[in-house]
């Protein structure tokens, strides 16, 4: 008999913890901001790459380490590389850059720059059987970041209007005596150029990463 109560719980327990996307609950959050920052009225960002691989590599340390050292990095977490502070670990990926003329001098410059970071914790009671499950932890976490004054502006200012904005959110969680613990770390960057002479770049929506 209880063979067999083993071999169900195996058999139900994918179905469950399948219903627990990160990766529709990262895409949540973005389109939640985004409506959010429209309602605000400010401009919608675009995913970048750059900062979906910085959000990612905090988000391992910050499952792996816990939370106590917040934005900055003391340990090894890339190769031989501390990224200690969020513009490196953005840095370390933002590596393209483009030739310009300046009379007699040729240079070299990044279309785009690191803004901020955001990144927190939490426990979220769940129901496993909601069939909006992921949207709902997702607007959970939105709402979480509402709280802080700093985290409320890197969400939904409109300092940078003119520029292409962009962002990244990574999410994974932990269960912790029998509760559900989720993470999250959002980074965002900006263009240098405005975003007139970038526009023709996004005809892809703003779903696609960049």
């Amino acid at each position: 008999m209880k063979n067999l109560l083993f071999v169900l719980f195996l058999l139900l327990s994918p179905t469950i913890f399948s219903q627990i996307n990160v990766d529709s609950i990262a895409l949540y959050m973005f389109e939640i901001h985004n409506d959010m920052r429209e309602k605000n009225g400010s401009a919608k960002r675009y995913m970048s790459k750059y900062c979906k691989q910085a959000s990612k590599v905090h988000l391992d340390y910050l499952l792996m380490y816990g939370f106590s050292e917040g934005h900055y990095e003391t340990k090894i977490n890339v190769g031989s590389k501390i990224l200690n502070k969020p513009i490196d670990r953005y840095n370390y990926f933002n590596r393209d850059s483009v030739k310009y003329n300046d009379i007699d001098y040729v240079g070299y410059v990044k279309p785009y720059k690191y803004s901020s970071e955001i990144c927190n914790y939490q426990t979220i009671t769940l129901d496993l059987n909601d069939k909006s499950l992921n949207r709902k932890i997702a607007l959970e976490l939105i709402e979480n970041y509402m709280v802080s004054k700093l985290h409320y502006n890197a969400l939904f200012t409109s300092n940078f209007d003119e520029q292409i904005n962009r962002c990244y959110f990574s999410v994974n969680y932990k269960i912790e005596n029998g509760k559900y613990v989720f993470y999250s770390v959002g980074v965002f960057d900006r263009s240098l150029t405005k975003r007139i002479n970038l526009t023709k770049d996004y005809q892809k929506g703003y779903n696609f990463i960049y």
